[in-house]
């Protein structure tokens, strides 16, 4: 019952369209409970009455009532469908939309041990569920509950003994919803992780066809679904048992009446309407329970589908961390780490006791060993993680006193493997600034050397680059990223591996882009090659989370540690590395 009320609080703006389905399959269960009395009046007289004028009248009047019951009943059916529809479709739509904004707020922490295939599948099952819940039970549940609970008081009142079943049912229909529920849990659980396992494979189709065992990971996705399907053979054989059991008793309850009516029209205490009567009620009593099992079944899987969305819904929000108290419309860039201490496990941290100095406009460099932290510096910076220990300031302000939307929006990052939405060049930019023009886009991709390839392009800006910009090249997607940057006009920007795996003139179009970009903004790069951070402010050299060298190149050069060592390991000619260097 928790669950459903933490839904309704969820669903409270679309309350009105549950109130207004609950009223009208209310009054579709009292007229299908109608029939019946007319069927017994209507045997009645033609059985046991001549057929003079008034009793024709009373006939044709009872078959008006009835025909302007099934108008009432099926007119009433039509509204509750078409409308089921429209409000799902608009509450689906809205829920998805406000799950969205949620997971764009909550604490990256949640995000680090699932796959976006299980996130997927929660999500999809718990919009499902919700909409489901919210629209299709007042049909499917309130509807034959309330034409069941009339048809047993009425068959129960002629013949008490026919009540008699009713706790034997109940016992074999409670067995029934605890084995279902036993095994649901688990059930869902790996039905996620399957549904992760197959998302991931989609996601890397190319990949695992060019560098992976595609039969590996076929057999890794059939070993999981066969796990589900396990666990709900053993949940179904289970639960068709008991019901088995219950419908026999149900069934039995029927005959019964059945044959207590049979006598007594044989002793003539009953008429052959009231068996027509008892018949009619027995299937207005037999189906609708038949639909409310089926619905508490489903019901108890609504829950558990519930429970994993609200994982979502309710999981930490990264706003927790940080008190709002400063919205500032510019930044001048600096920024500072105290004593900083992280790690994404509490108990295995990953920096310990770093700090650090940057001023406005600086560009300081991060290497290092992969592992040893220099990625997990920015994330700090972005707000994408709350140090656990120290301070880290922006402008000489605590990061954690920020709005932290305010503060985005003046941070902009460059990945290693930019992310490009399934859409147009123009679009991905305006994802950016949706206020652009296209002059300011057209002026900010010739900063980013990718101007002069699009006008190559047929349909220019307007050109569709494929899901995850599959139909752009790796140096592309990162010039693209570079015109994001200049667009946003962020002061702090933070490079993350941004020249790696790229050709010579690639390298060279990102590193002229790079060296606009950088002009006058506090910028953080990223780089295991050495040749991109020559001339940088300063040289953060990191090993297992901690600086361990701080400087600048020839600073560094000269001390003969760990950065002199990564210098060495990748030139046998420093000079000429310095002289092709074109970050300056």
């Amino acid at each position: 019952m928790q669950i459903l009320l933490r839904t309704f609080r969820y669903l409270k703006p679309y309350r009105k369209y549950l109130v207004a389905l609950v009223l009208i399959n209310i009054v579709i269960a009292i007229a299908a409970v109608i029939p019946p009395f007319i069927y017994k009046q209507f045997i009645d007289i033609i059985s046991q009455k001549p057929l003079t004028i008034d009793y024709s009248i009373e006939v044709f009047k009872l078959i008006g009532l009835y025909v302007l019951v099934q108008i009432i009943e099926n007119g009433l059916t039509s509204i509750d469908w078409y409308y089921s529809v429209i409000w799902r479709r608009t509450i689906r739509d809205g829920l998805i939309i406000n799950t969205m904004t949620r997971a764009f707020s909550v604490q990256q922490q949640y995000f680090q041990d699932k796959t976006i295939g299980e996130i997927i599948e929660k999500i999809n099952n718990g919009i499902q569920e919700a909409t489901g819940m919210y629209l299709f039970y007042p049909r499917d549940l309130i509807e034959p509950l309330v034409r069941s609970i009339i048809s047993l008081t009425i068959i129960t009142a002629i013949d008490i003994r026919i009540g008699f079943l009713a706790p034997p049912y109940i016992f074999f229909h409670h067995k029934r919803v605890k084995a279902n529920k036993d095994y649901l849990p688990q059930r869902r659980e790996k039905e996620e992780k399957a549904a992760g396992s197959v998302t991931e494979a989609l996601y890397s189709l190319e990949s695992s066809k060019v560098n992976s065992n595609p039969l590996y990971i076929l057999k890794k996705a059939k070993r999981l679904l066969k796990r589900s399907f396990t666990l709900q053979k053993i949940q179904i054989k289970k639960v068709n048992l008991y019901g088995f059991a219950g419908e026999l008793l149900l069934n039995s309850a029927v005959a019964i009446s059945l044959g207590f009516t049979a006598y007594n029209i044989y002793f003539g205490e009953m008429t052959l309407g009231d068996l027509v009567l008892v018949t009619t009620l027995s299937n207005n009593l037999l189906r609708p329970i038949s639909r409310i099992l089926q619905q508490q079944m489903r019901l108890q899987e609504t829950i558990i589908g519930l429970e994993r969305f609200f994982d979502i819904l309710e999981a930490p929000l990264e706003a927790e961390h940080f008190k709002g108290n400063i919205k500032p419309q510019k930044l001048n860039g600096g920024v500072s780490f105290e004593n900083v201490t992280f790690g994404y496990d509490h108990k295995k941290p990953i920096l310990k006791k770093v700090s650090f100095s940057v001023n406005p406009g600086q560009v300081v460099a991060l290497v290092g060993p992969s592992g040893s932290g220099k990625t997990t510096i920015t994330k700090l910076v972005s707000g994408l993680y709350v140090a656990q220990e120290g301070k880290i300031s922006i402008d000489g302000e605590p990061i954690v006193e920020y709005d932290l939307p305010s503060l985005r929006k003046h941070i902009s990052t460059v990945f290693q493997d930019p992310f490009v939405f399934s859409d147009s060049i123009k679009n991905n930019l305006k994802f950016i600034k949706p206020s652009a023009t296209n002059k300011e886009i057209k002026q900010v991709l010739k900063l980013a050397n990718l101007y002069d390839f699009i006008k190559t392009l047929p349909k220019g800006l307007n050109t569709q680059v494929g899901e995850r910009g599959v139909k752009l090249s790796g140096g592309q997607k990162q010039r693209l990223a570079i015109a994001q940057a200049f667009l946003k006009d962020a002061k702090i920007i933070i490079f993350d591996e941004a020249t790696s795996s790229l050709d010579a003139e690639n390298e060279q179009l990102i590193k002229e882009a790079m060296q606009r970009l950088m002009a006058d903004r506090t910028t953080f790069i990223i780089s295991h090659r050495l040749a991109t951070v020559l001339h940088a402010d300063q040289i953060l050299v990191i090993e297992k989370g901690k600086i361990v060298e701080q400087g600048t190149h020839h600073d560094l050069k000269e001390t003969g540690g760990l950065y002199d060592k990564l210098y060495k390991l990748q030139t046998t000619d420093p000079e000429k590395l310095e002289e092709l260097d074109l970050v300056e």
